[in-house]
């Protein structure tokens, strides 16, 4: 039996083959659509960060010069800023992110603790999941972009806070923070 090769101009991939490069080429331009939506629209761009820092070390400085004092040692403030970005970098999942609210609201008891603990983070190299690169990040931004998945049902607890989602509700992990840090005079 002769075999027809009348398709030899053709294409003669099979088709998962042509699904595969279909899949791949997608890939491809959706990852250079999202590295030129970064570098236009400047996230991660470290602008605005370094902005941040400034003012921070700013405020810090002038808390301590009228008296105020942290309330943890020093080296914690590190520490604790390094432990929030091993559990931020990569793919995060709810369970780090509570981690991550648990950290902070261990460390953060006032205002200038807050600041220490920014300054501490300064600006870092964040892994973004997946194939995307990375972002530069301060402490507020990262929490404010990375904290965004709804706490199931149950109770978050660190220190003296206490979150009950079956009393308060489901809210996103950042809004839970946000109400910690609100109690004791922070805005991000």
């Amino acid at each position: 039996m002769a075999k027809n090769y009348s398709n030899v101009g053709g294409s003669i991939l099979p088709p998962y083959v042509k699904l595969a490069i279909g899949i791949s080429i997608i890939g491809v331009v959706g990852f250079a659509a999202y590295k030129i939506y970064k570098s236009i629209s400047g996230i991660g761009g470290g602008r605005d960060e370094n902005k941040v820092l400034d003012l921070v070390d700013k405020e810090l400085k002038d808390k301590i010069k009228a008296g105020d004092s942290l309330s943890k040692p020093l080296s914690t403030y590190q520490s604790t800023a390094n432990a929030i970005e091993e559990k931020l970098k990569g793919c995060e999942t709810v369970g780090t992110e509570v981690d991550v609210i648990k950290l902070v609201i261990g460390q953060v008891k006032k205002p200038i603790d807050w600041l220490q603990l920014v300054k501490a983070f300064g600006k870092r190299k964040i892994d973004d999941c997946g194939l995307w690169g990375d972002t530069d990040y301060e402490l507020g931004n990262l929490l404010k972009d990375q904290l965004d998945q709804e706490v199931p049902l149950g109770v978050i607890q660190a220190d003296n806070f206490v979150y009950n989602t079956a009393k308060s509700g489901r809210k996103k992990t950042f809004d839970i923070l946000k109400i910690y840090l609100t109690k004791i005079g922070v805005s991000i």
